[in-house]
């Protein structure tokens, strides 16, 4: 059965946001996984910014694909499938090198934006879209904020990057663990009345800036821990770094 947002159980809801939030939980904590991997000699700075890049395009490729090729009723298939792929994509990062690196994220990217697609399709066929994002955006970035603190205080000094990505793998083993609670299907948009179309002039160009924007910022976040160290920033600081800027955008 198609089921539209407004009819959705609470647990459907709670499942299908807590999967996009295991897929976009990578963008909050790039600099301190890619960082570490710069740390233990496994990134050169170049390499460290095509990684980061390349997972990130692959994430939106992967939203904006998931949109085009998944079918509105495939919605648990689409999502086990990405989950599998993430966490496989977890598991092997520590294990590659060089090129391969590359490669395995822009497939952990991939299977990420599916994943964030799946709560970007419940929050699109809602009567309040835009209360429904800042929910979504809000317990992403707490979720972020808590791993991060995690990295900081345990995780990456005791077991390095290697640490990091199996505590993100067994995120996405909750993302498989979720889906027999989330929606099956969702009615078509047209069928919500929802109309479609090319924004307006104005609305292309604030997009455009909003895209500049996280441009310059996503730019300098994935560089903090490389950026603080070359600065002669104390190590305990450049660790807090992140952790506190997550913090500071939860409160906000």
């Amino acid at each position: 059965m198609i089921e539209r947002a407004a009819t959705f159980r609470a647990s459907a809801i709670v499942a299908v946001l807590a999967i996009g939030v295991v897929g976009v939980l990578i963008a909050g904590l790039q600099p301190q996984l890619l960082g570490m991997m710069a740390t233990e000699g496994r990134l050169s700075a170049a390499r460290l910014g095509v990684v980061a890049t390349v997972e990130l395009l692959a994430m939106g490729l992967g939203a904006g694909g998931a949109g085009a090729i998944v079918r509105v009723n495939g919605l648990r298939p689409a999502g086990a499938v990405a989950a599998i792929v993430l966490i496989i994509a977890d598991a092997v990062t520590p294990l590659a090198a060089g090129g391969a690196i590359i490669a395995v994220r822009a497939a952990a990217g991939l299977a990420e934006g599916t994943l964030i697609w799946l709560a970007i399709g419940f929050i699109a066929r809602t009567a309040n879209p835009g209360r429904w994002a800042a929910i979504y955006l809000m317990a992403q970035t707490f979720a972020q904020l808590l791993i991060a603190a995690l990295f900081a205080g345990s995780v990456l000094p005791r077991w390095g990057s290697a640490g990091g990505f199996a505590l993100l793998a067994a995120t996405g083993v909750i993302a498989l663990a979720m889906l027999p609670w989330a929606p099956r299907a969702y009615a078509r948009l047209e069928d919500d009345g929802v109309s479609g179309g090319r924004p307006p002039i104005a609305g292309m160009i604030a997009l455009a800036g909003v895209l500049l924007y996280l441009a310059f910022v996503v730019g300098v976040w994935v560089y903090v821990e490389p950026l603080g160290r070359h600065a002669g920033v104390a190590p305990g600081l450049v660790a807090a770094a992140v952790p506190v800027s997550l913090a500071m955008q939860v409160a906000g």
